[in-house]
């Protein structure tokens, strides 16, 4: 269950839910022979149970792939006359909807502008405008009457559900993003149901002429959760929760009114309405503001909510190192917490960036680190290791990746680079010199090694808890995560889980492990509006004593169904694995722990499998 669970996330008909308002066209041979017709046939049914605009298509005779679907190279399967109709109908469909934030917009920002003198004239009649335009030209009229109408301007005003799988690759949804979760790559969900009233004369909420212009009324949404440790909320113009005055997540209330710049009381904040293709409508801040744990730097303003072990949800003042895009930036989301009083460590969370399972590595640019063991055997192991690893996703990606030594990481400057790349650690802490140093206790400096500034390198990494290391290229002695409780130091052992594998075992482990800027070398930190560099990566560490465990591990990166090319490690590999010589025979059944971290790094007991 635990190895299945790292394909969950390609079970899309759990997924469909997120498709409201889009439009749907599953198209299928008859005689396709790869994938039945069946599936596009349930895909389809799953579509219209959830109420989303889907189109079936099932071609009589054609199988899995065609060129011509009437007529010779007419664009078969994905370009004949009938897709272009749909691809068409979408742009059309994205055009309009930009007119009307246009249309928005310009009674906002124009305080001699009403609705009534908004002409529709630019708007095609033929696409149907009832659920984002008609309903602005009610304004004037819900101004007028003191009545509420159902208005719906806007694709995000409306109820909500978000669901995902693996939230590293979902980016959200109206607003609404799932940042952690209780249960790694289990199904995560957040319902979410608004209501809209009339606002009080008495209110002390701001509100601008323009706003008067359109009518006085607010927003009240109910959030139930499934499966969220983490939730991120953002107030943009695309937002569900833009104007939402009072959101109650999991039956507990939270002000919004004194949260966001839109309806700020407590702030004297001079705002407007500015149009922006990439990221939508959003207020724009004339200064950079921290309020309330909301982090409205770079002109986007949202705020986490986080459940931890308390099963009630509160504003998050944990750290967070990650931002809304591949440009995070830690030392922003950390002046969040500094701003609250506390002391925060940058790696203490996963982060939608090193969320896992091992796979997520080629999410980014990535390098292969190989160690270089004074023994000849084992390094030489290692680096073919490495080196087989980089073919094996060449042949499935088509993508180059650098192979270096830890000599050659460490004087080549690659860990100064403006953006901390995903790397790939064949040898762990005792066997390779570059882990023995970014993953060393950096407050603790008993070791001359790492004090020398050609040794030192501006990255670090966090290894997890239940994972240690002692002898070979380890120096801290001081660390817990390296310290062995007995035997000779010098030789290589590490420990997982309360097992202890010496330097004789041919037992392996491969995990992952978050990457991290040096808070000292963190330049963005004071400067971030002017370089985006992101400063949280994500590692993978392949690590044994012997050379006979690393080929344990060759073996596990075989693709699963050869001659099918997959890159290694792809499937069926959660955040850890330890494996051993029975894997050559016995297969998946040989695994003697496997399972999945907790946000913070330590092994999750509720997704732990262990052999003994």
């Amino acid at each position: 269950m635990l190895l299945e669970m790292t394909m969950s996330e390609y079970h899309t008909d759990r997924l469909v839910a997120n498709l409201k308002d889009y439009d749907v066209h599953v198209r299928v041979g008859s005689s396709d022979t790869t994938v039945s017709p069946w599936y596009s046939r349930r895909i389809h049914r799953v579509l219209q149970y959830h109420r989303i605009k889907s189109t079936f298509e099932e071609l009589k005779g054609k199988p899995h792939w065609w060129w011509d679907t009437h007529n010779t190279n007419d664009g078969g399967v994905m370009n004949d006359p009938t897709m272009r109709r749909f691809y068409s109908h979408c742009a059309k469909k994205a055009n309009q909807l930009y007119k009307v934030k246009q249309l928005y917009i310009k009674a906002l920002n124009d305080s001699n502008t009403s609705f009534d003198s908004i002409s529709m004239d630019s708007i095609d009649d033929d696409y149907q405008l009832s659920k984002y335009l008609s309903t602005i030209m009610r304004f004037k009229d819900v101004h007028r009457n003191n009545t509420l109408n159902n208005i719906r301007w806007r694709r995000c005003d409306r109820n909500l559900t978000v669901t995902t799988i693996n939230p590293s690759i979902h980016q959200g949804l109206c607003g609404v993003q799932i940042i952690q979760q209780l249960k790694m790559m289990v199904l995560s969900s957040i319902v979410i149901t608004c209501t809209s009233h009339r606002q009080s004369s008495h209110s002390n909420t701001i509100i601008s002429q323009q706003q008067e212009n359109i009518g006085r009324f607010t927003k009240s949404c109910v959030a139930v959760t499934r499966n969220v440790d983490k939730l991120r909320l953002r107030f943009s113009f695309n937002s569900v929760l833009f104007g939402v005055s009072t959101l109650t997540i999991d039956n507990v209330i939270f002000n919004l009114s004194s949260l966001v710049p839109i309806h700020a009381s407590s702030l004297t904040l001079h705002y407007k309405v500015k149009i922006s293709k990439e990221d939508d409508l959003f207020v724009q801040m004339r200064r950079n503001t921290i309020h309330n744990g909301i982090n409205m730097n770079g002109n986007r303003y949202y705020f986490d909510i986080c459940w931890n072990d308390n099963s009630k949800p509160h504003p998050c003042l944990r750290a967070s190192s990650d931002d809304d895009d591949d440009n995070s930036d830690v030392g922003v989301n950390a002046s969040i917490d500094a701003a609250a009083g506390l002391s925060v460590s940058q790696t203490m969370e996963r982060s939608l960036i090193n969320y896992g399972p091992v796979r997520s590595l080629y999410n980014r640019p990535f390098l292969i680190v190989y160690g270089t063991s004074p023994h000849h055997e084992l390094r030489t192991t290692m680096r073919d290791l490495a080196v087989y690893i980089a073919n094996s996703h060449y042949a499935s990606h088509h993508t180059y990746v650098r192979v270096l030594s830890d000599l050659e990481y460490r004087s080549g400057g690659y860990s100064k680079k403006r953006n901390v790349a995903n790397i790939m650690f064949i040898g762990g802490p005792s066997m390779n010199k570059v882990m023995a140093i970014i993953c060393s206790d950096h407050d603790n400096t008993t070791t001359t090694n790492n004090n020398n500034s050609n040794t030192a390198l501006p990255i670090r990494c966090k290894i997890p808890g239940g994972i240690r290391f002692t002898g070979g290229h380890v120096h801290h002695q001081s660390n817990s995560n390296m310290t062995s409780s007995h035997g000779d130091s010098s030789l290589p052992r590490y420990s997982f889980d309360g097992d202890e594998y010496d330097e004789q075992s041919d037992s392996a482990i491969i995990f992952t492990l978050p990457l991290y800027r040096a808070l000292e070398e963190n330049t963005i930190q004071s400067d971030f509006s002017k370089k985006k560099t992101r400063n949280v990566a994500m590692a993978v560490c392949l690590h044994s004593n012997t050379p006979e465990g690393y080929m344990h591990l060759s073996r596990l990166a075989w693709p699963v169904i050869p001659p099918m090319v997959r890159a290694p490690f792809a499937t069926y590999v959660p955040d850890y694995m330890l494996v051993g010589s029975g894997l050559w025979s016995q297969g998946f059944g040989a695994i003697q722990k496997t399972g999945y971290w907790d946000n913070l790094w330590n092994v999750n007991q509720l997704q732990h499998y262990s052999s003994h």
